[in-house]
This record gives C-alpha cells, sequence and structure tokens, in this order.
C-alpha cells in the first residue's frame, strides 16, 4: 500500500489529486500506528516501540533527509525553467490550474531537525501545506520568486524568515508558531496572508515592508509582538487586524499605514504603543456595541497603557464602544479628521497634551468634538474639556457658515424673481389683475423673508456670536483676552473723550480745559458703569459735559456695555478653569 497522507491541498492548488507526491517503494516504506508512511510523511513519534520513528534518526540521517529536500526544491526550479522555455506551460482559462512540475510541492513534511535553506538563494513556488518543522526553520534572505504557502504549517521551534523577500502571494493562514517568528525586514510585495495565525512566542515584523493587502484577521500573539518601522503601502486595499488578540506588548511605533488600517475588535491584553505611527488612510479600532456582556469585555477593552504620542491621522479615525481601562496618551497627536469616540469610555489618566485637532469643516465633527468634552467633563479634566468645547463651537460656527452661503443667495435669487416677475405683471393694462398679483406677491415675498429670518437669519447671529466669543476668551479658554480688551477699551476711551470732549464743553469748562483728565473719566466707566449719565458721575472729569454732549454719551454708554462684557468673560474663565462641581 502506498503512503496513507491524503489531504486536500488548498487553494490555487486545490485541482492536485489528493494524497502523497512522493513516489517512494512500498519497501522504503515505515510502519507507524498500523499504517504506511513514506519518509517524508512519517511522524515524529509513536505509540508502539516497534513504529519507526523520526525521533531515532541521527545525525547522518537527519542531513540527508535535508539534502533530499534540497534537491527536491532544485529539481522543480529546473523543471520549471525547461517548461517556460520550451513554451509548454499550459492554464486553465481561469488561469488557477497548477501542474505538479510548476512547483515544489512539500505538503505535508515532516522535518525532524534544523534545517537552514540559505543554499537556495530563489525558491520556486512552493507549497509547505501542513508542513511540520520540529527545530528550527531558517529562510532568512530568501527569495520566494512565485507564491509560496506555508498553510496549516507548524513550526515546533523557532521561525526566521529574516530579510525574506516575497515577490508574490504568501500564505500563512492557520498555521502555528510555537516559539519565536521573526520577519524583520521581511518584504511583501504581494498579498500577504496570516489570518487565524497562533504565535506563542516574540513575533518580530519590525521595519517589514507590506506592498500588497495584508490579512492577519483572528491572528493571536501570545508573545511580545514588534511592527516598529514595518510599512503597510497599499493605498487601495486593507490592513487587517480585525479581531488579532495582543496577550503581551504590542509595538507598532513609528509603522506607516498608507491606506486603510484596521484594528476592529482587536483585543490589546497588555500595553501598546502607536508611538510616531502614520496613519494616511481610515484607521478603525473600534468594537461592536451589541456583543453580550461576556464577549464584549473580551474584545471592547484596551486592558494595558496605549500611547499614540506623536502619531499622525491623516483620514477618518474611529474609537467607537471602546474602554481605556489605562493610561491614554494622545499627546501631540495630529488628527487632520475629527476623531470619534463615539460610546467609548476614557481612563482618567487620558493625555492629549499638544494633540493638533485640524477639522471643524467635517460632517459630524461637532459631534465627536462633543463625545470628547462630555468624557473629559466626567473625568474633571477642564482644560481638555474647553478644548474640546472650543473645537465643538469652531465646528458648529463652520455649519453656520456653510448654511449661510448655500441659502442666502438662493433665497435672495427666489425674491428677486419674484420681484421681476411682479414688475412684468405690472405692465398690465387691467386693474384687477394687478392688484391679484399683486397681493400674491406680497404673501410669496413675506413667506421668503420668513425663512431667510428663521433660517439664515438666525445662522448669521449664532455665527457673529460665536466668532466674537472666541476672539474675546477663546470659548471661556482665556483669562488673559478679557483683560486685554478691558485696558485697550480703557485706553482708547480715554484718547476719545481727549479728542472730542472739549468740543462739547461749556464757557466754564473750556477756560478749565488744561486741567481735564479724560483718562480717569474712561476709568470711571469701568468702575461705576453708565456714571456719566447722571450728574454725580462727572466728578473725576474737571469739566461740565453740557446736556447737547450726545456723542460723548453714546460713547459712555457703549464703554459701559463692552467693560462689564470683558468683567463677565474674565470671571467666567476663570470659574470654568477652577471649577470643581
Amino acid at each position: 500500500m502506498p503512503c496513507v497522507f491524503n489531504p486536500e491541498r488548498p487553494f490555487p492548488f486545490h485541482n492536485l489529486d489528493p494524497g502523497c507526491q512522493f513516489n517512494v517503494e512500498e519497501d522504503e516504506l515505515g510502519r507507524f500506528d498500523d499504517k504506511n508512511w513514506c519518509e517524508f510523511h512519517l511522524p515524529m513519534e509513536g505509540t508502539d516501540a516497534s513504529d519507526k520513528r523520526k525521533a531515532d534518526w541521527d545525525k547522518e540521517k537527519q542531513r540527508q533527509f535535508n539534502e533530499r529536500i534540497f534537491d527536491k526544491i532544485a529539481d522543480a526550479k529546473n523543471k520549471k525553467a525547461r517548461v517556460e522555455q520550451s513554451e509548454e506551460k499550459l492554464f486553465s482559462f481561469l488561469g488557477d490550474y497548477k501542474k505538479e512540475e510548476e512547483f515544489c510541492d512539500l505538503s505535508g513534511v515532516v522535518f525532524p531537525s534544523l534545517i537552514d535553506f540559505k543554499r537556495i538563494e530563489k525558491f520556486p513556488e512552493i507549497l509547505f501545506f501542513n508542513a511540520q518543522f520540529h527545530k528550527k526553520a531558517s529562510f532568512d534572505r530568501a527569495t520566494f520568486c512565485d507564491w509560496a504557502s506555508f498553510e496549516n504549517a507548524k513550526f515546533e521551534g523557532p521561525a526566521s524568515f529574516v530579510r525574506a523577500k516575497f515577490k508574490e502571494e504568501a500564505w500563512f493562514e492557520n498555521a502555528k508558531f510555537k516559539e519565536e517568528a521573526g520577519f524583520a525586514e521581511a518584504i511583501f510585495d504581494g498579498p500577504t496572508w496570516f489570518e487565524n495565525v497562533k504565535f506563542e512566542g516574540p513575533t518580530r515584523f519590525a521595519k517589514a515592508q507590506f506592498e500588497g493587502p495584508t490579512r492577519f484577521a483572528i491572528a493571536k500573539f501570545k508573545g511580545e509582538v514588534n511592527f516598529a518601522s514595518a510599512g503597510f503601502n497599499e493605498k487601495d486595499d486593507e490592513v487587517n487586524f480585525a479581531s488579532v488578540t495582543f496577550e503581551k506588548q504590542a509595538r507598532f511605533a513609528n509603522a506607516r499605514f498608507e491606506g486603510l488600517a484596521s484594528f476592529a475588535r482587536a483585543k490589546f491584553k497588555r500595553s501598546a504603543s502607536f508611538d510616531n505611527a502614520k496613519f494616511k488612510g481610515k484607521a478603525n479600532f473600534s468594537a461592536r456595541s451589541n456583543l453580550p456582556d461576556e464577549e464584549e469585555n473580551s474584545v471592547a477593552f484596551f486592558s494595558g497603557r496605549i500611547s499614540f504620542t506623536d502619531a499622525t491621522f491623516k483620514g477618518e479615525t474611529i474609537f467607537n464602544n471602546r474602554h481605556f481601562l489605562d493610561t491614554t496618551v494622545f499627546s501631540r497627536c495630529a488628527f487632520q479628521q475629527a476623531p470619534s469616540f463615539h460610546n467609548s469610555q476614557l481612563h482618567q489618566d487620558t493625555n492629549f497634551k499638544g494633540a493638533n485637532f485640524q477639522d471643524t469643516e467635517s460632517h459630524g465633527a461637532e459631534r465627536a468634538y462633543r463625545t470628547l468634552k462630555l468624557a473629559m467633563e466626567n473625568a474633571r479634566a477642564r482644560r481638555e474639556e474647553g478644548m474640546f468645547y472650543e473645537l465643538e463651537q469652531q465646528s458648529l460656527r463652520e455649519q453656520r457658515k456653510k448654511l449661510i452661503k448655500k441659502s442666502l443667495p438662493r433665497q435672495l435669487k427666489k425674491l428677486k424673481r419674484r420681484v421681476t416677475t411682479f414688475g412684468l405683471i405690472k405692465k398690465l393694462s387691467k386693474r384687477e389683475q394687478r392688484k391679484k398679483f399683486r397681493k400674491r406677491f406680497k404673501i410669496a415675498r413675506s413667506a421668503i423673508r420668513k425663512r431667510v429670518s428663521m433660517g439664515v437669519g438666525a445662522a448669521v447671529w449664532d455665527f457673529s456670536v460665536s466668532w466674537m466669543y472666541e476672539k474675546t476668551s477663546n470659548y471661556g479658554r482665556s483669562s488673559g483676552r478679557p483683560l486685554i480688551g478691558l485696558v485697550l477699551l480703557t485706553l482708547l476711551s480715554g484718547v476719545f473723550y481727549d479728542v472730542v470732549s472739549y468740543n462739547h464743553m461749556d464757557s466754564e469748562g473750556k477756560e478749565a480745559c488744561a486741567e481735564s483728565k479724560p483718562f480717569k473719566f474712561a476709568v470711571q466707566q469701568v468702575v461705576r458703569p453708565f456714571s456719566a449719565w447722571f450728574k454725580t458721575g462727572q466728578d473725576f472729569i474737571c469739566v461740565k459735559i453740557s446736556d447737547d454732549a450726545v456723542l460723548i454719551h453714546f460713547a459712555t454708554a457703549l464703554q459701559s456695555i463692552f467693560s462689564v462684557a470683558f468683567l463677565a468673560l474674565f470671571l467666567l474663565a476663570l470659574r470654568w478653569r477652577f471649577k470643581r462641581g
């Protein structure tokens, strides 16, 4: 009987016949668990002492086994070269059919000892499906010129792909790495699949470059993982870390994401670092809100410290439904679009110091900042609360500005069209017809004016008040601006009183003009608003203001109003900064 190895190959090798791919004579087969196995698929250990086991092989036999593997790869390279030169390579109309002579099939091979592929400079299309590496496997600096499939492979010892190059698709789905997995500075030119892979030891992808779509969905990293300075350069597809589990520290410092980066439902059970990372597309760290409690607890939490110091987010940023259970750092981050934290719970030790929020115009920006404002209010972080309140008001002002630009010209155009129509109707000779259309015009004009006053008019008022509030006190965040405004107002008022008051003095006042003290008079309007309107309020000026000095009375009223406003803004800013409740 032939070797009992009989699994079906994965796509795109699925058209191959299942079964052992090696032509081994029956007298060379080994007996294991009452089944015949070739030396390539022979398991390592068995329960029966009479079984032939790879674990009993000596070093010489292990070396000979590795040499036969190298010969298989070399033969596949030579066969493919001959096929390409003779132009006899066949394809199905779908282009997904693989002939045996086109690649090296090492499916299910059990490697009993350390194997180093450094002598194989360039691999042909190769299949390590269900392969088992019981010692260290080294593919350092290897070049995979075509497809490379490690699906369902098991690495019992360290696996090293340092500076390896994958020029086509690389498949590692359902693989298991029980010790260290090293992919530092590896280059993946085509699509890369690490879905449902289990990394039980430390994992290194530092400085690795992913040029095509990349999938790590449902993978589990039980040891520390390092993607520092990695580059995900695919702009038209996503980098998928959805539902990935990071059980220990995860490092993405200086990583670069050119397209969509999805960490949706990813589990961070320890600290995570995205310091100085750059997200040029959408960054999705959200979790679902409709999960059962026990599942939500494991998915929605950032359990350890997470840091985005100096990170840059150029696209949409989503942290919806996330719970931050430890220190969270967004210091000096740059957000080109308003980040979304809806239904999230931020930790009390959340740091937004130096963060730069550049977006106040996108749809939903005001709601995004309102959510962050409420979160900071719950944490009693007054400075951050004020910052997000300012951003919320700026976003609302931009919405009003858009409404004004969009609605006002259209409404005025409608009114102009009505007026033009009425002008033509006025030329009609019939008096009753003119009267009829005049009535209709008045109704239409009143309706348009009402819509303008309710829509655009309200928007103009809100926009103006918001703009003045920002310039005078930065939405209550600055206590210095109102004081500066009050001092400048008092000085300018004093200069104005000095210039204008002479023309409004009576004959006695003109003789005493040299002793006039207009600046004291200006200060009086701050200390005692509207005092100039009463005779007892003219003591700080050495002249008597005549009854017809309307200009000075009007100026003192304005100064009093603005002085009270500046003082109120100053007190409100102080109250906001030192508010306890």
